[in-house]
Formats: structure tokens, sequence, C-alpha cells
């Protein structure tokens, strides 16, 4: 898995100088889109006024600069967010699974999680793990089908 490691370490170093265009869609779609392939809802409202534009702007700079910690690999990270979001029911729990998709987590790593969340949460974290690992699924096979279709486009 040295691809997905080399291409978190690049995401990290530019990370730690995050420019202040950054705080422009153009700039969170470019970090999400590496992170897990688009960006999440919350952060892609494009009609808000400019003081909360540059404060959520701010905010992501935190966010993604704590979201992949120097001394955890990105694999592990995007499983302890996961764990956690299960844990409380986040209805993010499903683009931190595409993160650590990306970031070369297995599907036993990912089940292995959900069960995780089952000692802590009981059955409610366990069935929306089996949500969450459905939309997973589900996502890549649309991934997997549109390259497929646009390679013989």
């Amino acid at each position: 898995m040295t691809a997905p490691s080399s291409r978190i370490d690049e995401l990290r170093q530019r990370l730690a100088q995050i420019p202040p265009e950054a705080n422009s869609a153009g700039g969170r779609e470019s970090t999400y889109g590496e992170l897990i392939g688009f960006v999440p809802p919350c952060c892609d409202r494009r009609d808000a006024a400019e003081l909360e534009t540059m404060l959520r702007g701010m905010h992501e700079q935190m966010r993604l600069r704590a979201l992949i910690p120097p001394p955890i690999d990105a694999k592990a990270a995007h499983l302890i967010l996961l764990a956690m979001m299960l844990t409380e029911h986040g209805a993010a729990a499903a683009a931190q699974g595409v993160a650590a998709r990306r970031a070369g987590a297995s599907w036993d790593e990912l089940r292995a999680v959900v069960g995780l969340a089952f000692l802590l949460q009981g059955l409610p974290a366990a069935n929306h793990g089996e949500e969450f690992l459905t939309a997973v699924a589900e996502r890549e096979h649309a991934e997997r089908v549109a390259g497929a279709v646009a390679a013989y486009a």
C-alpha cells in the first residue's frame, strides 16, 4: 500500500502550509478530492455570507490539519474517526469510510471497526455500521461503473 501512503504524505506536507486560497471552494474541492473523492455537503455551501465563508475556511484549515496527525498514518486516522462516528451515529461515517478505503483500508478492517462500535453502542451502532458499509460499497460500485462507461465512451 505504498501508493496511498505516499499520496497522504504528500497531502500532509501541503496541509502543513495551507495558503489563504485554500479557504476558497476550489481549495476545499482539491483537498477533499484527494482525501475522499468529493466535497462533503457540510463544506460545499457556496451561497454563504462573506464572514461565514471566512470562518468556515478557518474551520476547514483546522479540520484538515488535525485530520491526519503526523504520528498516525492516514488509514489508521480514518479508521479511528470512523469508529468514533459510528458510535455517535454521525452522518459523516460514510465519508470517513470512503477516506479509509482510499487510504488502503480493507473491507475486513472496516467490518472490524463496525464490530468495535458495536461493543460500545450495541445494535444501533451495528445497524448504522451496516448502512455505512452498504453506502461505501454502492459508491465504489458506482465509481467502477462510471469508469468502465468512460473507458468505452
